[in-house]
């Protein structure tokens, strides 16, 4: 089953995103700088095989920092279980519930059915350059299920200079309010809906959290009331709290609950 890549160009270059012409599967982005496992595309084939209706297949990833070693997931093992056919997959039929529990792929490590990404071009809204990848791995999760297979098998580099949580802490990526409207107006599955709200909910804390240890508490008040669905919440709670704390105190308790000390 060939596979190949539809975007190997920088973020700032990637629009519209079109696919591939002569691939049965095509990459949603390809970093050239990511580090890939000798397996990874064997990975890929397997999972295809074992769910053929599955038209959305991917593998774990780990974050990698420049000049960090890659930990590939132990080699042998895998060797092992490729020549078993022992390769674990997932089938995910509910992507944004997935999603709450944390993110389990990552825009290197997954491919879809060309023929389904044919039919959903132009694969993202011109000019986005923040959760346009999340935009189309739910839409696509709006018509078939994924089989995931955990091994960290793509190594990504991360921005040292911390440019998303930079960019999270100005604006809510439109993808949100499109994923809520899917809901709203019925053209998202009934099967997916509460999920849906629950997963756009739980990302506004997010950003408003980011927002508001970032300096930008008029930010992250206004996403708190686009999020109001969990008002009693620990985790919404707990951001209405930081809003309220000096900046510096406000990011000592957040780098706590990044840390695992506070659990909300």
């Amino acid at each position: 089953m060939p596979i190949g890549s539809s975007r190997t160009a920088p973020m700032s270059s990637r629009r519209p995103g079109r696919c591939a012409d002569t691939v049965s599967y095509t990459h949603l982005d390809v970093y050239k700088r990511d580090l890939q496992h000798p397996a990874y595309l064997q990975v890929l084939r397997r999972l295809i095989a074992a769910r053929p209706t599955a038209r959305l297949v991917a593998t774990g990833s780990a974050n990698v920092s420049e000049g960090q070693a890659f930990e590939q997931a132990a080699p042998d093992a895998i060797e092992a279980a490729l020549e078993a056919g022992a390769v674990p997959c997932e089938p995910i039929d509910d992507l944004p519930r997935r999603w709450t529990e944390g993110p389990c792929f990552n825009a290197s490590s997954v491919a879809v059915q060309r023929e389904l990404l044919v039919s959903m071009q132009p694969c993202f809204v011109v000019g986005e350059s923040h959760g346009e990848d999340l935009d189309l791995w739910f839409r696509v999760a709006e018509q078939t299920e994924l089989a995931f297979c955990p091994w960290p098998l793509i190594g990504r580099l991360v921005d040292p200079s911390g440019l998303s949580s930079q960019a999270a802490a100005r604006e809510e990526p439109p993808f949100a309010a499109r994923m809520e409207a899917r809901v709203h107006d019925g053209r998202c599955p009934e099967r997916l809906r509460a999920s849906s709200l629950r997963y756009v909910t739980l990302y506004r804390i997010f950003l408003a959290r980011t927002a508001v240890v970032c300096g930008r508490r008029g930010l992250g008040l206004a996403l708190l009331w686009r999020a109001r669905r969990a008002v009693f919440s620990p985790r919404w709670l707990l951001t209405l709290v930081l809003a309220a704390l000096p900046r510096p105190l406000a990011h000592r308790i957040h780098r706590w609950r990044v840390d695992g000390k506070v659990l909300a």
